[in-house]
């Protein structure tokens, strides 16, 4: 019974998150690349992985470490 509740639950929790992508809008992109020196490389870049990550394709993601 319990491995019955819990794989419903799982196929459940799949299927309600399955189309949820969360993308920058347009203002959010200009509002990172402020800070750029080349602020038109870095929305050009931004709105590309936007679109793609849209599309369902895979992105790189870079990870930057927590400076203190």
């Amino acid at each position: 019974m319990k491995y019955l509740l819990f794989t419903f639950i799982f196929l459940l929790a799949l299927f309600i998150n399955e189309n949820k992508v969360a993308a920058l809008n347009d203002y959010e992109i200009i509002k990172i690349c402020k800070k750029e020196r080349k602020k038109r490389n870095c929305v050009a870049n931004l709105r590309e992985r936007n679109i793609n990550l849209l599309k369902g394709n895979r992105i790189k993601i870079p990870v930057i470490k927590f400076k203190r």
